[in-house]
């Protein structure tokens, strides 16, 4: 190891109480700030973990994708909340979207390949249908916390500004016309659809707001509430309503 001029000059006028101090206390401290600049990581620093990425990505595909999978479509639609038709629809969209490229296949900084898009979707829909947490996610798919939380941001991120558009949207005239229709046929003339509400659990709700988020399981929830139709398209969805109200009240203060 090469020490500063400065110090090289110091020490050759040093007398030994002089070196024996520089051999015990500076020595030492030099060595290990050079180590930590070249290293590029802080000392004892625990090592990374082997995820074995390519493992688990072959492991998800035959489970669920490949052309003789262990599970059927019915056990997709089950543990996805989807038809296989529908995810394999996201992850495309997801993978060839211009705005950002998180989803898109490609290699690290030590050249091996990422997490599959499959797996990432995966990842993010386990956590918004089961409320999976990260350790559960890197027992079950081999992704991390410091992965699974940013996954599943810009998954709902991406969806929202790819299919909101078209999914997330008023109902135009002519939608109208026919929802009011096939209602209307059904001898409910008037009603384009379905007002249903669901209580979400508040577990950090603030003191003073308890009272007015109180359901009636004396729980702090939330309201969210949608409005759809028989062929399950969301005309109207709203989230923030607080939990003292039942379905009845949210009605009527729309009406």
């Amino acid at each position: 190891m090469s020490l500063p001029p400065s110090m090289l000059g110091a020490l050759e006028n040093a007398d030994d109480s002089d070196y024996e101090y520089f051999r015990l206390f500076i020595l030492p401290e030099t060595q290990t700030k050079a180590k930590r600049k070249h290293g590029g990581s802080e000392p004892e620093k625990r090592a990374d973990k082997e995820r074995k990425r390519s493992k688990w990505g072959e492991e998800l595909m035959s489970d669920y994708f490949g052309d003789n999978p262990t599970y059927d479509a019915r056990d997709f639609r089950r543990r996805f909340r989807m038809r296989r038709e529908v995810f394999e629809r996201v992850v495309y969209a997801l993978v060839e979207d211009t705005e950002s490229n998180y989803f898109t296949p490609r290699p690290d900084a030590t050249g091996l390949l990422g997490f599959l898009p499959d797996q990432k979707v995966t990842c993010a829909l386990r956590m918004l249908a089961y409320g999976a947490c990260a350790d559960q996610l890197d027992e079950l798919i081999g992704i991390g916390e410091s992965t699974v939380l940013p996954t599943m941001e810009k998954f709902c991120s991406a969806v929202m500004r790819i299919f909101g558009p078209d999914y997330l949207r008023k109902p135009t005239p002519f939608d109208l016309k026919i929802l009011l229709a096939k209602s209307a046929a059904r001898g409910l003339p008037r009603m384009i659809g379905s007002l249903d509400c669901m209580h979400w659990a508040w577990k950090n709700c603030p003191v003073a707001w308890a009272g007015a988020f109180k359901g009636k399981e004396k729980a702090k929830t939330v309201i969210l509430e949608a409005v759809a139709s028989q062929s399950l398209w969301i005309w109207h969805a709203f989230f923030g309503t607080p939990g003292s109200n039942n379905d009845l009240n949210v009605l009527v203060h729309h009406c």
